[in-house]
């Protein structure tokens, strides 16, 4: 138990007890006048005899036989106890405001919880003042040979007093000021103690004081910091070190066959040749030196055994449990399962897959070299995942699980038409489809969609290819396109032939036919329709002007398309100045140049003059 919390239970029964009798009291007493007894002048005794909460404010009472006087919570306010015998009288929770007690005997007075400061008091005694742990006041009387079992001095300065044979059992002096204090013969039984200052000028025998603690058989050092401390040659018998910490410490040779190291670190410790038959459950004893120390009938529940240096000599790692338990010579074992991944089909995963591999031991996995999961970083099948584990005896343990893993959609193009291309009508190419997946392979080629469908010649067409999937269930990520177009083409221009040509003209006169793939001109129908809709045309280009557009019409009775282009003012006379006639056809999207057949050209080029 905590300090805090054990004084605050033993305190707080105290204070009940003692708030219980004086409200029982009360109800007798609280407006009832002191009686003063008589006091026999030869033998000192006292009658009536005193008794609990006695009000005896006042009284003269020198010289007065009061040994073993019960005087709990009496009243003595005032009373004048000059020279009487008070030894081993009960004065708990009595009331001394102003009492008079000079050249009284107080051998082995009990003086937990008084009240008020004494008019006088005999040599090296006194009344302290301290606050329990939930903010009480109290006060003690103390000096040599006191009673106050139980008492919390909590951070109370003694320093110079005279305490021997003082009885503090079960009571604390955490963080009191002990330099020169004289605690010879003191029962200091499971008294608590730690941020102690200064060193006392005596204590019981097999008492020392180390590091703001006071420690010696029976001692309560709960929660001591101790770390590094040499303890070797001291009387630790009986002693409460729960959740001390002993890290570091050397107790070589030492009897703690009788302690409480429940929860206490003795990681680096030295505890050779050390009778270590205690209670040490949940004790922490990594790296600790056990050589020799005797350790049968400890109780080991919970230890942490880790590098120690078992009582043989040998390593706590290579047994199972620590250095009383079976030797470690199993290697690890381990029962891997898919934690993360996401399931595709047949069998495969679409995402990297995590495995995790749940290594157990018979001893102590070492954790840093004993990988609890695994991901992949690739794809195939398989896709192998491998680690090993070693167990702190150094037993050494691999395995593998192997994923099929496919994170890759199929590969899709369009085949036969390159995008952008301009084919000639009768001699375009069949688009299609190509699906390839390197992995898990194609369980779903991607179809193929050419739109618009059933438009006449010339026309933009787009070759969709989509819908593909993989055998592990990966879908194509987008469609694959391809635009291209399909126009009538030119053999040649009938006007102009090329050359030279007058800017004064104004105008050019462009005279061409369009023609299939066979070089045949286009049925006069379709060429017909092809001029009423305005899809023909013809262009001029080149330097000091912008493109020059006609609308070309349909000559029934020459068969030819007729256009008539402007020339701006700005063209450029000579040779060196080149321009260009070229046909066009209307299609969704824009204008696309005729392709030239077979003896033919598109432009043509012109001069100037």
């Amino acid at each position: 138990m905590r300090l805090g919390s054990r004084r605050l239970a033993l305190l707080g029964a105290a204070g009940a007890i003692a708030l219980a009798a004086a409200l029982s009291v009360a109800a007798e007493s609280a407006h009832a006048a002191s009686t003063c007894p008589s006091v026999d002048p030869t033998t000192g005794a006292v009658s009536p005899a005193p008794g609990y909460a006695q009000n005896w404010s006042g009284c003269d009472l020198a010289g007065a036989n009061l040994e073993s006087a019960g005087l709990e919570a009496a009243n003595l306010t005032g009373a004048n106890l000059t020279g009487a015998n008070l030894s081993s009288a009960v004065l708990n929770q009595a009331t001394l405001t102003g009492a008079s007690l000079a050249g009284a005997n107080l051998a082995g007075v009990y003086g937990s919880e008084v009240a008020g400061k004494p008019a006088s008091l005999p040599a090296n005694w006194h009344v302290v003042v301290t606050t329990d742990a939930i903010n009480r006041t109290l006060e003690y009387l103390i000096g040599p040979t006191a009673n106050i079992p139980g008492a919390g001095l909590f951070g109370v300065d003694l320093a110079g007093d005279d305490l021997s044979q003082l009885n503090i059992m079960d009571g604390s002096l955490a963080n009191t000021n002990l330099s020169g204090t004289d605690l010879s013969d003191a029962d200091l039984g499971q008294v608590q103690s730690g941020g102690v200052t200064g060193q006392p000028a005596a204590l019981p025998s097999g008492w020392f004081a180390l590091d703001g603690n006071l420690l010696g058989p029976t001692a309560d050092a709960e929660g001591a910091d101790l770390a590094g401390a040499n303890l070797t040659g001291y009387d630790l018998q009986d002693i409460d070190l729960a959740e001390a910490n002993l890290a570091g410490a050397d107790l070589t040779g030492l009897d703690l066959s009788s302690d409480n190291f429940g929860a206490a670190r003795f990681d680096g410790a030295n505890l050779s040749d050390t009778n270590l038959d205690a209670y040490l459950v949940g004790a922490n004893l990594t790296s600790a030196n056990l050589t020799g120390a005797t350790i049968a009938s400890a109780n080991l529940l919970a230890v942490t055994w880790l590098h120690t240096t078992c009582p043989d000599g040998s390593d706590s790692d290579a047994y199972v449990d620590g250095c009383l338990s079976a030797l470690d010579t199993s290697p690890p074992a381990d029962s891997p399962a898919i934690t993360a991944g996401t399931a595709g089909t047949n069998g495969w995963y679409t995402s990297p897959v995590t495995v995790a591999w749940h290594w157990t031991d018979n001893g102590t996995i070492v954790p840093a070299q004993c990988p609890a999961s695994s991901t992949t970083a690739g794809q195939g099948d398989p896709v192998t995942l491998s680690a090993s584990c070693t167990d702190l005896a150094g037993n050494s343990a691999q395995d593998s699980y192997q994923v099929k893993v496919d994170t890759t959609p199929p590969v899709v193009t369009v085949t036969g038409v390159p995008a952008g291309h301009t084919y000639l009508a009768g001699a375009a190419p069949s688009p299609g489809c190509s699906t390839t997946d390197s992995v898990s392979g194609v369980a779903v080629q991607a179809a193929l969609k050419v739109s618009p469908a059933g438009t006449p010649v010339p026309a933009a067409y787009t070759a969709t290819c989509a819908g593909a999937v993989d055998q592990a269930g990966n879908d194509q990520s987008a469609s694959a396109q391809a635009h291209y177009t399909v126009a009538y083409g030119v053999g040649r221009f009938l006007a102009p032939a090329g050359g030279t040509v007058p800017r004064t003209d104004r105008t050019i006169k462009v005279t061409f036919r369009l023609t299939g793939a066979s070089g045949q001109p286009v049925a006069a129908s379709i060429a017909s329709a092809l001029g009423q809709r305005g899809t023909v045309r013809a262009a001029l280009t080149g330097p000091g002007i912008t493109r020059q557009w006609a609308t070309c019409t349909w000559n029934a009775k020459q068969q030819v398309f007729r256009c008539g282009v402007t020339i701006p003012r700005t063209a450029r006379t000579g040779k060196k100045n080149t321009y260009w006639v070229s046909a066009w056809e209307k299609v969704a999207g824009g204008p696309v140049k005729a392709p030239a057949t077979a003896g033919g050209a598109n432009p043509i080029v012109i001069h100037f003059s």
